[in-house]
């Protein structure tokens, strides 16, 4: 499709990122599902399920979790249903395997909080900044791991509900290339390269705003550039610097990448399949039998709307609730 002048463009991610922070309810919890120990046979009714990323959708489709994990997909009516201990009506919702933000540094309050805050106050910080937002893991690339280890254990505990945490000290793991914040973006050339080396990157387009500025060198470039590494086969992984940057929200990148012409599998495959394979996690990325039940219901159809990423209503990691 053409594309539209860079001012437009900007003028009109603004104004969708201004609408989703004025629109954005606070966190609704509906029934007991924050009760919900995971433990037992969750069924979620009537959604349209986004099994993995360049297959066709399943409409008014049924999952069904057993002890955090799945255990049936398919649609409504074809799909034998057992007696369930919890269940969950997904109509006109999309459902879709968790998400990863593969590029976070965790700040200093969230550290702090580690090891002085109680358990309730914790969560709130974790589900301010990941869970709320669809992740259900998340990869730091930058924090020493005495720094993180209080972090990690109060959520593997079970204390503190939020995401698993993969420590990639210095941003080194699974043939992926992190965005440096402190560096001008890739150039074709050098994505090029990653290409041809099978090297992921993490476009991480939000760290590099000012490049992305209307007039500036770096927009068209960046996203031209971006595009002509997933042509030639390329594989990108989702992560916003957040930590390195103050912003926690997604969605200027989700809004970028859609911007800039990235296909909607490919968009998909970065927040899970792709970081799933690349960090050696194969029972993520996909809602599929024996896949762990990390879901995700989203307000909206991604493919038609890309802000309906951001319009999180539920978030399940290992069939229990992180965020409703």
């Amino acid at each position: 499709m053409p594309c539209k002048p860079a001012y437009v463009r900007r003028i009109a991610l603004l104004a969708a990122c201004l609408f989703l922070a004025a629109g954005t309810p606070a966190c609704q919890r509906q029934g007991t599902i924050g009760s919900w120990t995971g433990q037992g046979t969750l069924v979620i009714e009537g959604p349209t399920i986004f099994t993995s990323p360049g297959v066709e959708p399943i409409q008014d489709g049924i999952v069904i979790v057993m002890d955090g994990v799945v255990e049936g997909v398919g649609a409504r009516g074809e799909l034998p249903v057992p007696p369930a201990d919890f269940w969950i009506d997904g109509s006109g919702l999309s459902l879709l395997a968790g998400f990863w933000n593969a590029h976070v540094r965790m700040d200093a309050e969230l550290l702090y909080a580690a090891v002085s805050a109680t358990g309730p106050e914790l969560e709130e910080l974790v589900r301010e900044r990941f869970s709320r937002f669809g992740f259900t893991s998340v990869v730091d690339t930058n924090t020493p791991w005495d720094g993180l280890a209080p972090l990690i254990e109060r959520i593997q505990s079970g204390e503190v509900m939020g995401p698993r945490i993969v420590s990639v000290p210095g941003g080194a793991m699974g043939g992926v290339m992190f965005a440096n914040p402190s560096s001008p973006p890739w150039s074709s050339g050098v994505l090029a390269r990653f290409a041809v080396e099978d090297l992921a990157v993490v476009p991480g387009l939000g760290l590099h705003l000012d490049n992305m500025a209307p007039g500036a060198a770096g927009s068209e470039e960046q996203l031209s550039a971006l595009r002509g590494f997933i042509d030639r086969g390329g594989s990108i992984v989702f992560g916003t610097g957040a930590g390195y940057i103050p912003q926690y929200d997604p969605m200027l990148d989700h809004l970028l990448l859609d911007e800039g012409g990235i296909p909607f599998p490919d968009h998909l495959a970065s927040l899970t399949t792709e970081p799933a394979l690349r960090f050696a996690y194969d029972y993520l990325g996909q809602v599929a039998p024996g896949m762990v039940a990390d879901l995700v219901l989203l307000d909206g159809d991604p493919e038609v709307d890309v802000t309906a990423f951001n319009r999180v209503r539920l978030v399940l990691r290992e069939g229990r609730a992180l965020f409703w």
